[in-house]
């Protein structure tokens, strides 16, 4: 029955994602730290400092110097994170690091960011530096010890410190390609929930056939991360702000339209309606 089918679909389709919000997990040790160096599609960068509660009392301090240390033109702006039921950590913003463009890049010297967390007494720093999600590449003196978007460096007193550019090269078509893919998701969707109020044996193709499509658009949406394709413009200059947000945003509606399909291609195939009298 067409009921059955829906709620079967719906069932198969709902995820229901129970994210916890754990607080993060500082050090022990007063000698080590982790920092983690984000950079943004805008030209900002964004850092956080993991320290052992020993150093709670400096810790404005310590990711001042932090930030002065690996960007001495900039204004750093540090925070304090109050982290749930955790210990507190530091956060730092740094405005206009990169000139967004069409081939931007950032040079990371960590000699200074090692010897000002020395100076404090933490002589093991694990040092991540993430990109923005678009094309990037990373140039070193000193491998890194993980590659993802982030890789990842030991920093200690008695090792070379590494200097690392990231290159970025930002593809707006990358967006536009997640754009085609919401409305093609979302188009299908529609077109197949009208098919569907219709009703009709003949129309059962063709409520297929649009979900189907709504589905594999939105699948592909999903595999190529068209949420996040946005970035490439901000990355390029074209939109910043609340423009870069809304162009962002637009491309994760494909998400509810994998689940909205999905129910649509269930139906499709399990209902039966009822021959239309003469």
């Amino acid at each position: 029955m067409a009921s059955r089918a829906v709620i079967g679909g719906l069932g198969g389709a709902a995820l229901f994602v129970m994210v916890g919000c754990q607080p993060v997990h500082v050090p022990d040790d007063p000698t080590r730290s982790d920092v983690t160096v984000d950079v943004s599609a805008e030209g900002d960068i964004d850092v956080e400092l993991l320290l052992a509660p020993e150093h709670a009392g400096d810790l404005v301090a310590m990711a001042y110097d932090v930030g002065l240390a690996m960007f001495p033109t900039a204004q750093p702006e540090p925070s304090i994170d109050e982290n749930g039921a955790g210990y507190d950590f530091a956060r730092l913003h740094v405005h206009d690091v990169y000139q967004p463009g069409p081939s931007p890049r950032v040079r990371f010297p960590t000699t200074g960011l090692r010897d000002a967390l020395a100076a404090r007494g933490v002589s093991f720093v694990r040092l991540s530096v993430c990109g923005p999600p678009v094309p990037t590449r990373f140039a070193f003196d000193v491998d890194p010890t993980e590659r993802d978007r982030c890789y990842q460096w030991t920093l200690r007193p008695d090792t070379p410190a590494p200097e690392i550019t990231l290159s970025m090269r930002p593809s707006p078509m990358r967006w536009w390609l997640a754009v085609a893919e919401t409305i093609v998701g979302v188009g299908g969707a529609i077109v197949a929930f009208k098919l569907l109020a219709k009703g009709g044996t003949t129309r059962r193709l063709s409520l297929l056939v649009a979900a189907a499509s709504s589905f594999v658009a939105a699948g592909l949406g999903i595999a190529t991360g068209a949420a996040a394709q946005g970035s490439n413009l901000g990355v390029a200059g074209y939109l910043h702000g609340v423009l870069l947000f809304a162009a962002t945003v637009l491309p994760i509606v494909v998400l509810p339209a994998a689940g909205i399909s999905f129910v649509l291609i269930i139906i499709a195939i399990s209902h039966r309606p009822a021959p239309r009298p003469f």
